[in-house]
């Protein structure tokens, strides 16, 4: 059984901050994962996406399914995970449950004034403002 240490939160809440120092200090191997390395690592074919040649709306779902199933093939092999990821979409909280179920996982939600995050991903520059949600979001509940 794996231990996965889940860090849901808004964009620029702190979670990869939280990550890096939590990966610093555990005292087993923890993979940091998150959708972040993803798109910075050119996984994903972003300027056709920016450009038009392919719809971000058509693909998303077989992106984040496929990453949801990565998820859990990890841990089924024996991978502790460090794992930042926004619930923003209705039915990703409880498949993502249902998947890492054998697992031992630690649910954390992170939290950050919105004026701060408005702040943050103002300085990032990189056109994330619209993944800032209010407190209030549906996608927080429960956590």
């Amino acid at each position: 059984m794996a231990q996965i240490i889940f860090l849901h939160g808004a964009s620029s809440s702190g979670k990869s901050t939280i990550a890096r120092a939590l990966q610093a200090r555990i005292e087993k191997p923890f993979w940091h994962i998150s959708i972040d390395h993803l798109r910075d690592s050119g996984v994903l074919p972003l300027g056709r996406f920016r450009n038009g040649d392919f719809v971000w709306a058509d693909a998303r779902k077989a992106f984040f399914d496929g990453f949801h199933a990565s998820l859990a093939a990890y841990a089924d092999a024996g991978n502790n995970l460090i794992l930042e990821h926004i619930l923003d979409t209705e039915g990703w909280l409880e498949g993502l449950s249902s998947s890492l179920e054998r697992h031992d996982v630690f649910f954390v939600a992170v939290h950050c004034p919105l004026d701060l995050l408005i702040e943050r991903e103002a300085a990032r520059g990189d056109a994330r403002q619209r993944q800032t949600r209010p407190r209030n979001d549906p996608c927080r509940q429960n956590l």
